[in-house]
């Protein structure tokens, strides 16, 4: 019997990252919904995000969090891939949810008097380069040599969103 894989091409592959997917597994009931992330070139592993349940933050706003799920080559019987538009979608949606992130932060940086310029591509650059902010501008998002300042950054960070 042919592995589920062998009949696309890698470029086939590329083409589809982004795309919703629908995976069978082996020996399970339910498929798994979501968007494919990533394929492993050598073990044809699946990395899916799919909409986690949403979580209210201690601001009372809701926080729309992604969950990982990886479908391993071995257990995969089919893979089935819906049309492109629905990522035109889900991107603008996620483009949405990060400006609104961003905004909250940078509120939250000025609260805490933490000086911050946005770079190009949405990163928030914090203390002139001493740190940075990058998408989906969470704690475990921040960058920075400095430890102390990373700590109060990553602090900051997670009163806006519960650690998972």
């Amino acid at each position: 019997m042919e592995p589920w894989w062998a009949a696309t091409t890698p470029q086939e592959w590329i083409d589809r990252l982004g795309c919703k997917v629908t995976v069978q597994l082996k020996g399970s009931q339910a498929p798994i919904e979501g968007f494919l992330y990533s394929v492993d070139p050598e073990l044809h592993h699946l990395m899916i995000l799919r909409p986690a349940p949403p979580a209210a933050t201690l601001d009372k706003r809701v926080d729309y969090r992604v969950e990982r799920v990886v479908a391993f080559a071995h257990a995969i019987t089919a893979v089935q891939s819906q049309a492109e538009s629905t990522t035109t979608t889900a991107t603008a949606y996620t483009t949405t949810n990060f400006q609104h992130r961003k905004a909250v932060v940078q509120q939250l940086l000025e609260k805490a008097l933490i000086p911050h310029a946005e770079e190009k591509g949405g990163v928030i650059v914090v203390m002139a380069g001493v740190a940075s902010i990058d998408p989906p501008y969470n704690a475990d998002s921040c960058r920075s040599r400095n430890e102390i300042v990373l700590q109060r950054l990553q602090a900051i960070l997670s009163t806006l969103v519960p650690a998972s």
